[in-house]
C-alpha cells in the first residue's frame, strides 16, 4: 500500500464511507508525525427525547465543501460527558457518512435521522471554523 513503512499506531477514527482508506491513513499519519490534531470517533448515546446536547455552525450552499464545525456543548449532556468534543472541532462524519461536503442543512437533516446512538468523527481545526467565529459567538 501507500503506507510507508516506520510508521505506526493504531488511527482513532476509521476513514468515512466513500474516503479512500490508504489516503485517510496517510492523512491522520502525518498529521500524528507533524503534531497537528488527529480525527477521532466519538460515541454518543443520549436518552429519548434528549438530544446529543452539541449545537454547529456550517455552510449555505454557495460555501459548500468550508465544513461544518462544533460551535457549543451542552454541560450535562451526552456530548459534554463524553469529554471530547468542544468547539471549533470540524464534524468529518456522521456515523461514518462523510459530511465534509454537505450544507449545515444536509448535515442537520443526516443527524436528525440518528435515534439515540450517534457516532461523530471530528478534529480539532481552529483555522478552518474562523469564517464562523463571529457568527457562533451571537448565538
Amino acid at each position: 500500500g501507500s503506507i510507508r513503512r516506520g510508521r505506526s499506531g493504531s488511527l482513532n477514527a476509521r476513514p468515512p464511507n466513500g474516503v479512500d482508506e490508504d489516503a485517510w491513513t496517510n492523512q491522520v499519519l502525518t498529521a500524528r508525525e507533524t503534531g497537528q490534531a488527529e480525527p477521532m470517533e466519538v460515541p454518543l448515546v443520549a436518552e429519548p427525547d434528549e438530544g446529543f446536547g452539541f449545537g454547529f455552525v456550517g455552510p449555505d450552499e454557495s460555501h459548500r465543501g468550508t465544513g461544518n464545525f462544533i460551535t457549543k456543548v451542552k454541560e450535562g449532556s451526552p456530548a459534554a460527558a463524553s469529554g471530547m468534543l468542544r468547539p471549533k472541532q470540524r464534524i468529518l462524519a456522521v456515523n461514518r457518512e462523510n459530511v465534509q461536503n454537505l450544507t449545515m442543512d444536509e448535515a442537520m437533516a443526516l443527524l436528525a435521522q440518528c435515534d439515540n446512538q450517534l457516532v461523530l468523527t471530528v478534529v480539532d481545526d481552529e483555522v478552518g471554523f474562523a469564517p464562523y467565529a463571529s457568527k457562533a459567538s451571537r448565538r
